[in-house]
């Protein structure tokens, strides 16, 4: 086990107190209250199989095991979520001595299928489905369930020397980007996976709620409502024009770094806004952004995903996307021509109006009440034109 940080891990035999799996370090063990929250134990506590535990070695370091590998069938009980959105984690471990296929075990309807391992100073979803002998990892039951069951069946074991803290790639749709302090203390992880069957409502099967609470390091999150956050957010595929707001907490330091450091996707291009700074980058084509920041801000950062295909009601060719999130109506014009921006209320009273001279991404503020409105765009002789729901 590397030294210097903490790990989430659980013992693969039964009959084990703490000493007897790891003589030296610390340890925490993971409170199921709501909200959640971390003891120490300055004791000896039993170990169960299925359960993890923190620990912490200041050298690297070799476990020891005594007693009886069982490969039995293992169930975890009584998991529950009385709480909020953000509450409901449950810290479990893989209870086999090889690695399994998370994909393979099985739990009752209240528990979300998107599972999270701790890389060492953020958590994400593990690569491949794959969990390694001894890995712990964090599970979520929705709002509300009570008295739910994580199984971990024969059938989930794999043979293929999977090592612990197993970070592979793994070839699917997605984009992840990577928070980083410049002082090199932490780095927080937000992953956006694209699939036709989510939605932009949290989906068990695709969304991960964020676990927060690290006061040193600075975090991101996806923001799906108000109260709901996410660490790996799905929407929607194939994407057309949308755009995630992300909130920002800021640690320690004051000067960060936001990098696009896993893209599969040829098709989408994905732009970051800076709404402290109204900066706007084109990740896609320039994957580092470094910013500072005196303080926590939601929504501090917008992600924009744009289809090369082009949108619903714009023809394909069209060099024109219009958009909106909430009160925000964004229109990308990706030609140098001059042009006038109008916005209709359903009723085809005009509500606004600006002139424009670039290409690129431009945002306009929209104060009036919710429901449909009209963009129209006119660029040197053509007309574009786009309903948006506020």
């Amino acid at each position: 086990v590397a030294g210097g940080s903490w790990h989430l891990i659980g013992p693969p035999s039964s009959g084990q107190n703490a000493s007897d799996y790891f003589l030296t370090g610390y340890m925490q063990t993971w409170d199921d209250g709501d909200p959640g929250s971390w003891t120490i134990q300055e004791g000896n506590p039993a170990l169960s199989r299925g359960a993890g535990a923190a620990y912490y070695f200041y050298s690297d370091f070799t476990a020891g095991l005594y007693g009886h590998l069982n490969g039995d069938e293992n169930a975890v009980f009584s998991l529950g979520n009385a709480g909020g959105s953000d509450d409901g984690w449950h810290l479990l471990a893989n209870p086999f001595p090889c690695g399994i296929d998370i994909d393979n075990c099985t739990k009752t309807s209240g528990i979300a299928a998107t599972a999270q391992v701790y890389n060492g100073s953020s958590y994400e979803k593990p690569t491949d489905h794959e969990i390694g002998p001894s890995q712990g990892f964090f599970i979520q039951v929705n709002q509300g369930s009570n008295s739910q069951t994580f199984t971990f069946p024969i059938g989930s074991k794999m043979s293929n020397g999977l090592g612990i803290f197993k970070d592979d790639e793994e070839e699917y749709d997605l984009m992840q980007i990577t928070l980083k302090d410049n002082a090199g203390k932490s780095n927080d992880q937000l992953t956006v996976q694209f699939n036709d069957e989510a939605t932009f409502d949290y989906d068990s099967q695709y969304d991960a709620h964020k676990i927060t609470g690290n006061p040193i390091a600075g975090e991101m999150m996806a923001q799906i409502t108000d109260t709901e956050f996410a660490c790996v957010l799905g929407i929607p595929f194939p994407v057309e024009t949308t755009t995630v707001a992300v909130n920002f907490t800021k640690g320690d330091e004051s000067e960060y770094t936001i990098e696009l450091e896993r893209y599969l996707l040829d098709n989408i291009k994905v732009t970051l806004e800076d709404t402290e700074t109204g900066f706007v980058i084109d990740l896609s084509e320039t994957p580092i952004y470094t910013f500072t920041a005196e303080e926590s801000k939601d929504g501090r950062f917008l992600l924009h995903f744009k289809s090369v295909t082009g949108v619903q009601e714009l023809s394909d060719t069209d060099p024109v996307r219009i958009w909106n999130l909430r009160n925000e109506v964004y229109i990308q014009q990706d030609q140098p021509e001059e042009g006038i921006i109008y916005i209709y209320d359903i009723s085809g009273k005009l509500v606004y109006s600006q002139d424009i001279d670039a290409a690129g991404l431009q945002k306009i503020q929209l104060n009036g009440p919710q429901g449909a409105y009209i963009v129209k765009l006119i660029s040197g002789n053509q007309s574009y034109s786009q309903k948006i729901i506020k």
